[in-house]
């Protein structure tokens, strides 16, 4: 697939086709009547032959495209990527919007954290990942294990990510070509020489590949991990493929993302307008309930979501419109959306990555049945692209409020900042209270 022509290439090529095609057609037709050329020219077009012909060329040109079209829509997943700066939701001022940004909790929890999907790094493959403030080299071994190890070299500082080889299970620098095994971070071979210093090696990041995703472990003062990522049922297998994914970056505190699950009263003031929304102007909306709450004992890192969507016209709730989800928020970054339908089980992975103090990376990917045809997972995916979307703005432009003024329905957001705050180191949660915006971290 990465290999076809892009898909305006061949819009492109396609009109100069059939302008070449009505050229020719027009100088043919002329150049057989001279006299009154235009007239005849078209009293010639309009006889069935010359009609017929010109038609067939039109389509012959233009059936390529279309039919990358058909099957790009019917077989291949879905991709949208947003980015934060150049995009409509970009904050004016990003400089003021940092000091507003209010006493924020610290920038970067522990725990699991996206880092690509699985499908895209191939054996062999290495990937430079900018994330949580800093920079490592992602790379598949000849095992078919993903690694990450630090992207500087500790030699001269070369970047292992950018023109670094994986030979076996490790990674050379592509300036001199040590080389650094991917599980010790040792190196383990100089091609100039025999001597290998002791102290010659780079740090190493934990990594776990499930759910179609690979995740790093951060932990501030390097930890190891102290819980997994939990598998949900049968998407690493064939039973499930891959929809589509979408990406958005997000100019605000990791924490005000998965927070959104625990504030109930904002799905009903914020994401009642259907998602195609000229439905709206005839009555019809969106009606959300939900119950949050956390998990114990060794999943006292879950908390679970029971959500509710129906579609209403007017207050009367439309038959065969309403959908049970079950959600799992899984430490800091990770929540995993279970649709319960008459048709099969659908998955949405959803994952939030600091890549900077206030920039997150949210991405959201589609899983679904291997016998649903692929346009209810693109359309599902979309669907909740519109509901995202509708979101970003408030956190762009939002303040972080320590001690909120909450009433009655607001839900469970101050048992949701409870349960958050065992992702924070103590000496992290005791130097938040002393800054006064995101600048001071």
């Amino acid at each position: 697939y990465k290999y076809m022509v892009s898909s305006n290439s061949l819009f492109y090529l396609s009109t100069v086709a059939v302008v070449i095609a009505l050229i020719t057609e027009y100088v043919y037709v002329t150049q057989s009547a001279p006299e009154n050329r235009v007239i005849q020219y078209w009293d010639t077009y309009r006889t069935s032959e010359y009609n017929l012909n010109f038609v067939f060329i039109v389509i012959f040109c233009t059936l390529p495209y279309f039919m990358y079209l058909v099957i790009d829509f019917l077989f291949f997943p879905l991709i949208y990527e947003k980015a934060l700066v150049g995009s409509e939701e970009e904050p004016a001022n990003l400089p003021k919007r940092y000091r507003n940004s209010g006493k924020v909790p610290p920038p970067y929890p522990n725990g699991w954290f996206y880092v690509s999907h699985s499908e895209h790094l191939k054996k062999g493959d290495v990937k430079q990942i900018s994330v949580l403030g800093g920079e490592f080299a992602l790379f598949r071994g000849e095992d078919g294990k993903a690694r990450m190890i630090s992207a500087f070299c500790p030699h001269l500082g070369a970047n292992l990510a950018i023109g670094g080889k994986v030979t076996k299970n490790c990674l050379s620098c592509p300036f001199h070509g040590w080389k650094f095994d991917g599980d010790t971070g040792k190196c383990t071979d100089i091609p100039y020489s025999k001597n290998i210093p002791n102290t010659a090696h780079t740090d190493t990041v934990p990594v776990s590949e499930i759910n179609g995703v690979i995740y790093m472990w951060h932990h501030s003062n390097g930890e190891e991990p102290s819980w997994d990522v939990p598998p949900a049922e049968g998407v690493d297998t064939w039973k499930f493929r891959c929809d589509g994914f979408s990406k958005h970056e997000v100019c605000a505190h990791i924490q005000e993302i998965p927070e959104n699950g625990a504030d109930n009263a904002h799905l009903n003031i914020l994401h009642t307008t259907p998602v195609v929304e000229f439905l709206g102007r005839f009555g019809f909306t969106h009606g959300w309930s939900a119950s949050w709450n956390t998990l114990t004992g060794d999943k006292k890192h879950i908390s679970e979501i029971n959500l509710t969507q129906c579609f209403r016209f007017f207050d009367f709730v439309l038959p065969l419109t309403t959908l049970n989800v079950t959600i799992n928020q899984i430490g800091p970054g990770i929540v995993v959306l279970q649709f319960n339908t008459s048709i099969g089980r659908a998955y949405i992975v959803q994952s939030v990555t600091p890549l900077e103090p206030m920039l997150q990376l949210t991405v959201h990917s589609v899983h679904m049945p291997w016998y649903i045809p692929r346009i209810v997972g693109k359309g599902l995916l979309q669907s909740l692209v519109i509901q995202v979307e509708r979101d970003v703005p408030i956190w762009n432009n939002k303040t972080y409020t320590p001690q909120p003024l909450l009433c009655k329905g607001d839900g469970k957001i101050a048992a949701f900042r409870r349960w958050y705050s065992q992702f924070y180191t103590p000496e992290d949660i005791q130097r938040a209270k002393t800054n006064n915006s995101i600048l001071d971290w």
